[in-house]
């Protein structure tokens, strides 16, 4: 009994598998239109966003190489969270935006601002992302210079070095359009697999004479052959005639 069970299983996927291969036809329609339509929205209504980034590096006193020890070298790393928090505060903020008369408040420009520190080096990065790059680039080197100066003003140390100030993005950062478009047609073509699946799972309704014997359990012992449209056509013609 078990054994029947494992290859009516079996069969079963083996006719599942040939039903979405005889409609795989329509799988790959739908892939094609979800990717066009993925394609459009992505083109049409989403915003290209370009990233503009500068990078200031962190010490302490200022003082030569000679003269650096562990300590200092430590301390430096450690003022890296500190100015994380600064650059981001509100007398940062509210300057830059006096600064370039940008017509947005505190949090949404803190908001914009991202701040990184790579692999716990002595290095901040500061970045955002707008519609526009030349503004991108603007806002970016402005938190740069007033953060600098504020941290230096708070923390009575030399300013942070300002070694790479950000440029004009010519490419957008986002959105990936070769990326939603595949996405978009992966997701049409498991939307249609699914629902062929589950219309063939929910029909019960017997096609071939193996289906009875699967269903019902019983040994076919014969078929009744039924007279098609095709014969029907002809036995007309035939009395027409």
């Amino acid at each position: 009994m078990e054994a029947k069970e494992t290859d009516d299983i079996v069969i079963d996927l083996r006719e599942l598998l040939g039903n979405l291969i005889r409609k795989m036809w329509i799988i790959l329609s739908a892939m094609i239109v979800t990717a066009g339509i993925g394609f459009g929205y992505t083109k049409l209504y989403i915003t290209p966003q370009y990233t503009a980034m500068s990078q200031m590096y962190v010490f302490g006193k200022r003082q030569s190489i000679s003269e650096l020890s562990l300590s200092d070298l430590q301390m430096g790393s450690q003022l890296t969270s500190d100015y994380m928090i600064m650059i981001k505060s509100r007398a940062v903020m509210e300057q830059v935006i006096l600064n370039l008369g940008l017509d947005m408040s505190y949090g949404d420009l803190a908001n914009m601002i991202q701040i990184s520190n790579p692999n716990g080096s002595r290095i901040l990065r500061i970045s955002m992302n707008y519609s526009d790059p030349h503004i991108a680039k603007s806002i970016v080197d402005e938190v740069t210079k007033v953060s600098c100066a504020r941290i230096a003003d708070i923390m009575d140390l030399d300013e942070p070095r300002i070694f790479e100030y950000s440029y004009v993005a010519t490419n957008p950062s986002s959105p990936n359009v070769a990326k939603n478009t595949i996405l978009c047609a992966f997701l049409g073509g498991f939307l249609v697999v699914g629902v062929i699946v589950i219309l063939y799972l929910v029909d019960d309704t017997v096609k071939t004479p193996g289906d009875l014997e699967r269903y019902l359990e019983l040994p076919l012992l014969a078929t009744l052959p039924m007279e098609g449209k095709t014969a029907k056509n002809r036995r007309r013609r035939r009395e027409r005639e």
